[in-house]
């Protein structure tokens, strides 16, 4: 029996099948390194089919449109955080140097901005600030070198002494956002610390839909302490303390992945992932390793991370939108480290994240959250025929989030406060309506457990935010 079922999936499958050369050969367009540098003459002598008259008329137009001289005007904005001196150097803009929190207070910062030095390779950022409260001054310089025919191997190097977001990858806000909530409504949604130390990690595609990265922390955490009650129009109130951390040293050793199966251009300098209406998926995966005796860290642990996210086609121009989240701690993880979930502001929101919770509201080093949201646009109108719907380009989208977290044993040890938590499931819904021309939708959101506050919420969704 076993020799039957061995015999039909050869013939089935087949066995050491040979695999074409090119199977993982995603770029649909190449332009070889250099092809700029190339002369009129050059391509005079290489080309082998005559240009038409409309093509001639293109090219021409394309080079007198290329050469013509731009001024520093025409780059600027007032409505711009930064001012572009050429295409290589920019620095910050009246826009770009005030922020104000209830750390700092009103703080003055100024950057200077590299890019594409060096034949597109060498970008660096480097900013200052200086918080007229807590009267500390700061610095973050981030410097990046690629390296390949195409810019597919990346060293970055970030040196800082800043005032660091507390969970900041879970309340994406804009600063202009928070300092106009803090400033004029007396509600700082974010929570500080100090850190400072350096990051270095090499990164890059060693397989066309694989890439590798590795690399090194060393930080230092101290709390952040509340040192203004300042606010246009709320003067009496005051604003909540910042909380406090588990304070230590890390040095940790850093590893990660990514498989992207996108196809890609090739332009000559970069390599581009380009989105060509399919459906898709992107995996993503790291490691970050702390240990006391090997790397002489203020505390041990390993935290893994595994994400996905993408897009399914449904029907017509409709698709599944998703993100898949999973963290896996073993040791003691600092508060400042673990997950916060993403939550929002009130009456404002950003996509992945829970509409009806709060920012900074459920942590855990061990975590699993599901985002999904099919965007309809408007073919169901036009699918029902709905009169003064189908023609009107409303767009309608609808949303499932579910969320799981908890604290393990070692990491509730050193917990400097206690916190709430997911044990079983979480769940929301809700749906989305907007326009094609307006950059906002109102959206509504319900929770289906966990029932107490926030059980239904409305706000603006925009990627402004």
């Amino acid at each position: 029996m076993i020799l039957f079922i061995c015999l039909w999936i050869t013939a089935y499958y087949g066995i050491n099948v040979k695999i074409k050369d090119d199977i993982f050969n995603k770029a649909i367009i190449t332009v070889l390194p250099g092809a700029d540098d190339k002369t009129n003459a050059y391509w005079r002598n290489v080309q082998t089919i005559p240009n038409t008259k409309e093509e001639q008329a293109a090219y021409k137009r394309i080079d007198s449109v290329s050469s013509l001289p731009v001024s520093f005007w025409d780059k600027f904005s007032p409505l711009s955080s930064r001012i572009n001196f050429n295409n290589n150097f920019s620095t910050s803009a009246p826009l770009g140097m005030y922020h104000f929190n209830s750390i700092e207070g009103h703080a003055l910062d100024f950057g200077l901005f590299f890019n594409e030095l060096f034949d597109k390779r060498f970008y660096s950022d480097l900013k200052f600030s200086y918080g007229f409260s807590d009267k500390k001054f700061k610095s973050n310089l981030y410097t990046q070198y690629l390296f390949g025919d195409y810019r597919t191997y990346k060293l970055s190097v970030n040196v800082f002494n800043k005032l660091d977001l507390l969970f900041g990858s879970s309340a994406d806000y804009s600063e202009l956002v928070s300092t106009i909530s803090s400033l004029f409504f007396k509600d700082d949604f974010r929570d500080y610390y100090y850190s400072n130390g350096f990051k270095i990690n090499l990164s890059g595609e060693v397989f066309p839909v694989l890439g590798l990265s590795a690399g090194f922390i060393n930080q230092t955490d101290k709390n952040a302490y509340k040192n203004t009650d300042f606010s246009i129009f709320y003067k009496n109130d005051k604003f909540n303390e910042n909380p406090t951390i588990y304070e230590t040293k890390i040095n940790a050793l850093t590893a990660g992945f990514k498989v992207d199966f996108r196809d890609y251009i090739e332009d000559g300098f970069f390599r581009r992932r380009v989105f060509l209406g399919n459906s898709y998926i992107i995996l993503n995966g790291d490691i970050t390793y702390s240990n006391k005796t090997l790397l002489n860290s203020g505390i041990d642990f390993t935290k893994y991370e595994l994400s996905a996210y993408g897009r399914i086609n449904t029907f017509k121009s409709a698709s599944l939108d998703f993100k898949v989240y999973g963290m896996y701690n073993n040791g003691k993880l600092p508060f400042q480290l673990l997950y916060s979930s993403p939550g929002n502001v009130d009456g404002l929101y950003q996509n992945y994240s829970f509409r009806t919770l709060n920012i900074n509201e459920i942590f855990g080093d061990r975590v699993l959250n599901i985002f999904l949201e099919n965007n309809f646009h408007d073919e169901l109108f036009r699918l029902l025929k709905i009169p003064g719907l189908k023609d009107s380009e409303i767009q309608l989208s609808a949303f499932l989030n579910i969320g799981l977290s908890e604290v393990s044993d070692r990491s509730k040890y050193i917990l400097v406060h206690n916190v709430k938590t997911f044990t079983h499931p979480f769940y929301e819904i809700g749906f989305g309506i907007g326009h094609v021309l307006i950059p906002f939708k109102v959206e509504f959101a319900w929770k289906l457990n966990y029932r107490g506050n926030n059980n239904f919420r409305v706000g603006l969704n925009s990627y402004i935010f």
